[in-house]
């Protein structure tokens, strides 16, 4: 009787429970909901230590030079250059600016100082007399690697006088996930704590053709301090090769303001995305945030978050119970930023988020901290390599599962290559070529939910910018 009780049960309840497991749902949903926005945050990540890289690198300069050094021998215009190049590096442009004006008046013909003067009169704001000094340097014979860099000073000036922008971001590639079901590494998961062994739903790998578009745009709304709104559209597919269950599209808008102050810089934002997981709509999310960025000195910079975001899933013919995942999640978060040298950035950040859902066992807190690093290499290539741990406690036991509450680690490990191939062949300026390795591994008290994925992508993206 007992025997036949527990195979009764195990076809009533326990094949509907391991389906539910098998789908949990496509891995992690969150990770791959915000791929667009990874991607265009990693595009615009380059485009600021690129512009950071260009001011340190026009800022270097030898031992510090003292105001009573300068006033001790005014003439010396290698000394009065040095002691401009210490002001920028405290953040007293106003001065520096006068110092090198000076020079200047003693003698025009010092392209290197033209150049540094026309820098910091575009910092300053100053476009007019910032751009009459370049215009004047690209008359001079110069190598092409400067006369590059007085073009891009000079595109950005014209770009400045802009109130609006408008840019787009197209990506097409290819991924190769390791263990696209999320099996878990025993082969095995618990029917009310009993290890049945997988017959189907086992590890599998699987290869996907790629495709985002990201359209943005901003307008300054004309004040001195520089306030911008912008607003956004973006769309991410993953198409599979074999498992067509989680083919995904992700489509998404974001709207918002970037508000300048005297402490920092204030972004409050709104948006929607809509996931179709096998082109059913599966999940629709709202969400608000703001954000708050401050300079503490130059080449330090620290940040602090908070959102709000509401989740509202659909039960699917993949996912029967994806309805149970319908809540709200809270995050909150603060990290720092650290210029190691003109050509590598650090970053450090920590968050806490709470998700909560309509089942207990669905609920969970998670703490996460991420450390980066961004790598410029010449020539136009990078290296962005992160590694992130979190830690999840959930609310309830799912006791179709367990009878023990669920608890998981999780490391995660990404390095990203990028080549732009108009230095290799000019007509294919503005593509980006970037290849990228990601491992995951979730340890977990529960075995139905301890897996690892390798997974490895690679993808061709084309910046157009008006």
């Amino acid at each position: 009787m007992k025997t036949f009780f527990c195979l009764f049960s195990l076809s009533a309840f326990g094949v509907p429970a391991l389906f539910a497991q098998q789908q949990d749902p496509v891995g992690d949903i969150q990770h791959q909901i915000k791929e667009p926005a990874r991607q265009q945050k990693a595009q615009t990540e380059i485009e600021k230590a690129v512009e950071e890289n260009r001011k340190r690198q026009v800022e270097k300069g030898g031992p510090e030079v003292t105001y009573e050094q300068v006033m001790a021998n005014p003439d010396d215009i290698e000394l009065n250059y040095r002691y401009a190049l210490g002001q920028v590096a405290k953040g007293n442009l106003r001065a520096a600016a006068s110092t090198l004006e000076r020079i200047l008046l003693v003698k025009k013909d010092l392209p290197k100082v033209k150049l540094f003067y026309a820098v910091i009169l575009f910092r300053l704001d100053n476009l007019d007399d910032a751009e009459r000094l370049l215009v004047e340097l690209k008359k001079e014979e110069m190598p092409d690697t400067l006369r590059a860099e007085l073009d891009g000073y000079i595109a950005q000036i014209k770009k400045k006088r802009r109130k609006g922008r408008v840019s787009a971001l197209f990506g097409a590639g290819l991924d190769y996930d390791g263990n696209r079901n999320a099996a878990p590494a025993s082969g095995r998961r618990l029917f009310f704590d009993i290890p049945i062994t997988l017959v189907t739903g086992t590890r599998d790998d699987d290869v996907a053709a790629t495709m985002m578009f990201n359209v943005d745009g901003e307008y300054d709304l004309g004040f001195q301090a520089g306030h911008k709104v912008f607003a956004g559209v973006s769309y991410y597919r993953s198409e599979q090769m074999d498992m067509r269950t989680m083919n995904l599209q992700v489509y998404g808008v974001n709207t918002g303001a970037k508000v300048k102050t005297r402490w920092g810089e204030f972004t409050p934002s709104f948006g929607f995305s809509h996931l179709l997981l096998a082109q059913t709509t599966y999940l629709r999310s709202r969400d608000v945030s703001g954000r708050f960025d401050h300079r503490f000195a130059d080449g330090i910079n620290g940040y602090v978050e908070a959102g709000y975001e509401r989740d509202e899933y659909n039960r699917t013919w993949v996912v029967t119970t994806g309805d149970q995942r319908t809540g709200d999640k809270f995050d909150l978060g603060a990290g720092l930023s650290l210029a190691l040298s003109p050509s590598r950035k650090a970053t450090l950040g920590f968050s806490h988020n709470r998700t909560a859902a309509i089942e207990g066992y669905n609920c969970y807190d998670r703490e996460t901290l991420t450390l980066g690093h961004t790598w410029l290499l010449g020539k136009g290539q990078f290296l962005l390599t992160s590694a992130s741990v979190n830690f999840d406690r959930y609310d309830l036991a799912e006791r179709a599962v367990s009878v023990r509450r669920r608890s998981d680690d999780g490391i995660r490990a990404r390095g990203t290559y990028g080549l732009p191939l108009g230095t290799l062949w000019k007509p294919l300026k503005g593509v980006v070529w970037t290849a990228s390795y990601e491992y995951f591994q979730n340890f977990s008290n529960l075995e139905s939910y301890g897996y690892t994925n390798n997974k490895i992508s690679t993808m061709f993206t084309y910046r157009w910018e008006l």
